[in-house]
């Protein structure tokens, strides 16, 4: 059922897009001012207590899910009319879309998860385009895993330095409330 890729894609865009956007309504925020105590000069002795105003803050959803929704999009509009068979070609337009929106979440709201699909919408463009080959003999693929675990080697490296600075800045500990969205 390739044809329903998009349709699917669709719906998850909407969902992801208006639960990041407008949040968990369950998890608004409800803020009740004091009550005021009714001191006119115009009231009577027997004044009625005054019930505190209450207000709903709505609290938005994580960031990574409007990455998501970003995702999603992307997929749709690439596989719109797509049936089955060989993926479609990527287009300049969209791959450059994508980057920008990612780009935007990344800078703006840094969401650092919005940087992981982006690598690879675009390695599946460079081997979509023959510009780097996809694996074919077993050689191939051993250089491939080589180069994909010292890869990895190096980003796990990378995030070790980075929080082992970050705790000794005191910046960010386990223990408080505070939660990070990645």
């Amino acid at each position: 059922m390739p044809g329903v890729v998009s349709y699917v894609a669709l719906m998850a865009t909407v969902v992801f897009g208006l639960r990041g956007w407008l949040g968990n309504p369950a998890g608004d925020e409800q803020i009740a001012l004091p009550p005021v105590p009714n001191r006119h000069p115009y009231r009577t002795a027997s004044e009625e207590p005054v019930t505190p105003d209450v207000f709903r803050r709505r609290v938005p959803g994580p960031p990574r899910l409007l990455v998501g929704a970003a995702i999603c999009a992307h997929l749709w509009v690439w596989t719109l009319g797509w049936s089955g068979g060989a993926w479609p070609a990527h287009q300049l337009w969209l791959d450059l879309s994508l980057t920008v929106v990612l780009g935007v979440l990344l800078l703006r709201r840094r969401v650092r998860l919005s940087i992981l699909p982006l690598l690879f919408v675009h390695l599946h463009h460079l081997v979509q385009s023959r510009l780097v080959s996809a694996p074919a003999t077993k050689l191939q693929w051993g250089v491939w895993l080589l180069a994909l675990g010292f890869g990895l080697l190096c980003f796990g490296v990378l995030v070790s330095y980075l929080l082992r600075h970050r705790l000794l800045d005191g910046g960010y500990s386990d223990a408080g409330s505070e939660t990070r969205s990645l």
